[in-house]
């Protein structure tokens, strides 16, 4: 969608690494070219006709809806958080932990800006955009628990995948 300049309003499953599903991420993306460029952003249809101009991209996390219960009741862990990174960027951009619950409000939004380029064109049409949801039993990211939401032991982490194409494996990296 983003290739097309369409905005993406999605709820994606939250999906392990063995494929199975434990509640949904509702996630918003609204690509923009930056005014004064001599382009209105409502004329665009392809990204690659702006290669060259500024364009931003506002993600907006706005929750979690049905997390296991399991993961809620009895459990040690008191917060959720979502983390994830985007084309060309080394650095997860993590966003506020709030109370863990079975749905969960969270209204976190970036602006990511960027050049456009050959690489990021193919970038939105190739890959998938994997979003990393984490437990925490404490309120500050330093307390993290090396938990994926839905996974009981080890360090694992659901992925989605925004378009579908992906394998949920983290191809999106």
């Amino acid at each position: 969608a983003l290739k097309y300049m369409l905005d993406v309003d999605e709820a994606t499953p939250l999906v392990d690494y063995k494929g199975s599903s434990f509640g949904e991420i509702l996630v918003e993306m609204v690509p923009e070219v930056v005014a004064g460029q001599g382009i209105e952003g409502e004329d665009v249809e392809d990204l690659e006709e702006v290669v060259g101009k500024n364009l931003s991209i506002n993600v907006r996390v706005k929750g979690l809806r049905g997390l296991p219960m399991g993961l809620l009741k009895g459990s040690a862990y008191k917060s959720v958080y979502v983390k994830y990174r985007f084309f060309g960027g080394d650095d997860y951009l993590v966003g506020d932990m709030v109370g863990l619950k079975m749905n969960v409000t969270m209204d976190w939004k970036k602006e990511l800006k960027f050049v456009v380029t050959k690489e990021l064109c193919e970038f939105v049409v190739g890959a998938a955009l994997g979003f990393e949801v984490w437990v925490s039993a404490g309120v500050k990211e330093s307390e993290e628990v090396g938990v994926g939401v839905g996974v009981g032991v080890g360090e694992e982490v659901l992925e989605v995948d925004l378009d579908g194409e992906g394998d949920g494996e983290g191809d999106g990296e």
